[in-house]
């Protein structure tokens, strides 16, 4: 057994044990070198081909991430582009609103500014003796019992006169639809009031906008109203005062919708309650209308608005 103290010495040991000029280690030698190096030859190709694809791959990623970026970023500024437009349109819907507001609340000659024009046929619909009266209860009053009023007649002719009557509530905040409502312990509706402005109402659109008011008044129908109803007179005003609003004037929309022979045949009243402003609603209801009830009471607020109204 041979005992190798050092590399030097297994070095020498291998040395001695091949003989480089062995003819037989020459001969292999000749045979396996040249195959070793196509081997190696191949192998680095393969592996440059390797390479040369993962380049393109990764510069192909590199591409895309690049293009997505970019996107991003564009969408980005897009985004912020128009988030600024629609704030910017925000801000003026809500100037033009409080501008309407200011206008409805605080002139009553607004409606003065362009005299009304009634569609053909509303002398002979509102004169038509067989049809259902129309009665509008307002003041420019709150607190009057306006409200209270209107349901009660409603009340006394559907429970005591058996009698068909139609309630239409022309304030937006709704005051008799929630009462009502209340009472028949039904949910709350959407403001079905704004089919009725709509020119081409008909009989076939208060039916679909009456809710029946059954059981406690089985002969009776409401038309109810919210707070879209506000933004539906806004947008009726404004095409107005611009000049917009071809077909039926804006200020007899209900006339054209209630006084139609079919309409008045089927109930033996109509009754609006309108809000304490002279409102798009408001008006319509006073040109629709036969016969307008002004509730009151005895103090000098109250006793003023009644001449308001009036004139």
């Amino acid at each position: 057994m041979c005992v190798v103290g050092s590399l030097k010495e297994l070095a020498a040991w291998l040395g001695e044990l091949i003989n480089p000029y062995d003819p037989l280690l020459k001969l292999i030698s000749y045979i396996i070198g040249p195959g070793f190096a196509a081997v190696a030859f191949v192998w680095n190709r393969i592996d440059r081909r390797k390479l040369a694809a993962q380049a393109d791959e990764l510069g192909v990623r590199k591409e895309e991430i690049r293009q997505a970026r970019e996107a991003l970023n564009g969408s980005r500024q897009d985004i912020d582009k128009a988030q600024g437009e629609l704030l910017r349109k925000g801000a003026e819907v809500e100037k033009l609103r409080n501008d309407l507001h200011s206008i409805t609340e605080g002139s009553q000659e607004l409606w003065k500014l362009r005299p009304g024009k009634p569609f053909p046929e509303y002398l002979t619909w509102h004169r038509d003796p067989a049809g259902a009266k129309l009665i509008t209860f307002g003041n420019l009053k709150g607190g009057v019992g306006k409200t209270t009023l209107a349901a009660n007649f409603a009340a006394y002719l559907s429970h005591t006169r058996n009698k068909p009557v139609l309630l239409v509530d022309l304030d937006y905040q709704g005051s008799l639809s929630n009462m009502l409502m209340l009472a028949n312990e039904k949910e709350e509706v959407e403001s079905r009031v704004d089919y009725l402005f709509d020119e081409t109402a008909d009989l076939a659109t208060i039916d679909r906008a009456a809710e029946h008011l059954a059981p406690k008044l089985s002969r009776a129908w409401l038309v109810p109203a919210n707070y879209t109803f506000a933004q539906l007179e806004n947008r009726l005003l404004l095409r107005w005062l611009l000049q917009e609003d071809g077909g039926v004037d804006v200020r007899f929309r209900l006339a054209h919708a209630l006084l139609r022979r079919e309409v008045r045949r089927k109930y033996a009243a109509i009754i609006f309650d309108m809000p304490p402003r002279m409102t798009l609603g408001s008006l319509n209801a006073l040109v629709a209308s036969h016969y307008f009830v002004v509730p009151t009471v005895l103090d000098k607020l109250s006793v003023e608005a009644v001449g308001q109204f009036l004139t």
